[in-house]
């Protein structure tokens, strides 16, 4: 995500008048990738991420069947839920390696 966005940029600007294909692309390959790491986990958090993403699909998918959403509101919808993702994710870490500390093991997948 962090390696594309930059170069969706420099072929649509970020203006959130019209749905945005390139971001759209984007978010839906980082929900599938997410939803999938999400069902092979042994943790619910990865659940709260995949649910987080979606908040950014809603947002795409609300633009492109209803135009006339104001602009500021799909940029909420689309770019918002990112920072609580992020903090979501570094708490997760920060728990795998505390039990990871304390267990010296911890397996992260299901079998």
């Amino acid at each position: 995500m962090v390696v594309l966005d930059p170069f969706v940029h420099t072929f649509t600007p970020a203006e959130y008048a019209t749905m945005d294909p390139g971001h759209f692309i984007i978010d839906f390959f980082a929900w599938t990738v997410f939803l999938a790491i999400s069902l092979r986990a042994r943790r619910f958090w990865p659940l709260c991420v995949v649910s987080l993403q979606t908040i950014a699909l809603v947002g795409h998918l609300a633009k492109l069947m209803d135009v006339s959403i104001h602009p500021l509101a799909y940029m909420i919808m689309q770019v918002a839920s990112s920072y609580p993702l992020l903090v979501t994710l570094a708490i997760g870490t920060y728990f795998h390696q505390q039990r990871l500390k304390v267990n010296g093991t911890d397996p992260s997948w299901r079998n």
